[in-house]
């Protein structure tokens, strides 16, 4: 069998998305760290997410704890800093990468910064 057509459903109203990753240098790198989010607004308030991190577990790792801080609400300062804060309270890196902790936390931060309406 081959896949000769791939439908993709339009965007629903509302619906924003972005990823955005930090690597080491500006060419194709590896994520240090890295987030890809969803999210549904209802005007100005964030009815549904789903927030995804990467460069920091073997696999895509869902940020509950952001989609919890996020979802109801409006995005403002207050609701995106503790959302980062939020994402990373029960972080436990190992040994050699401690420095993606506070750059999960700001690059959490200036996605939401950027998607808000």
């Amino acid at each position: 069998e081959i896949i000769t057509e791939i439908l993709i459903p339009a965007p629903q109203p509302g619906l924003k998305s972005s990823y955005r990753k930090v690597r080491a240098r500006r060419s194709w790198d590896f994520a240090l760290a890295g987030v890809a989010l969803a999210l549904h607004f209802d005007g100005v308030r964030v009815a549904k997410s789903r927030v995804f991190l990467s460069g920091v577990a073997p696999v895509p790792w869902r940020a509950k704890e952001v989609e919890e801080e996020i979802t109801g609400k409006e995005l403002t300062a207050g609701t995106i800093a503790k959302a980062g804060a939020a994402a990373v309270k029960k972080a436990e890196p190992l040994s050699k990468n401690g420095y993606k902790v506070p750059l999960l936390q700001a690059v959490i931060e200036e996605t939401l910064e950027t998607i808000r309406p």
